[in-house]
């Protein structure tokens, strides 16, 4: 799974130049199709993975994430429906975050839930103004891979 999220990350910073979002860069036929290829598999592994956790909430999450994904990755980000994908993707996240956070009772999946937040508020804020906000993305997918792989070392222990 870490792999596939490697090449995304990888395809993504190697087509990084003077984009405005991910989206631009995921809508990029030269890397798009790696991009989808690796997300597929890591979808594969994440959907994997939750069964095995028997979380019905955690995992209708990441379907929903994964939809989202793969609509941002099929849809232009001159079409409107490209924008729903984006809304479910950051919902599916932050309904993820917050459960995981309520179940754990963590501080810290806490704080990143918070930090998540407010770096959506920033990015939007930052579309609506036309910046660029390929950095708050980044950040907000940093976020979560650091809140999703603690997750995985709460329930290590």
């Amino acid at each position: 799974m870490l792999l596939s999220y490697f090449i995304t990350i990888m395809s993504v910073y190697l087509n990084v130049c003077d984009n405005y979002s991910i989206s631009s860069i995921i809508d990029n036929e030269k890397c798009n199709s790696t991009i989808f290829v690796s997300m597929v598999v890591m979808g594969i592994f994440a959907i994997l993975y939750e069964l095995d956790r028997k979380d019905n909430v955690s995992l209708s999450c990441i379907v929903a994430l994964l939809i989202g994904i793969y609509g941002l990755i099929y849809f232009n980000e001159d079409l409107f429906i490209h924008y729903i994908f984006a809304s479910l993707v950051f919902l599916s996240i932050l309904f993820f975050m917050n459960h995981h956070s309520y179940i754990n009772r963590s501080k810290f999946l806490y704080f990143l839930f918070y930090l998540q937040i407010f770096i959506l508020c920033v990015t939007i804020v930052n579309m609506y103004k036309q910046c660029a906000i390929l950095y708050q993305e980044t950040f907000l997918i940093f976020n979560f891979a650091i809140f999703y792989l603690y997750l995985h070392y709460l329930s290590e222990q």
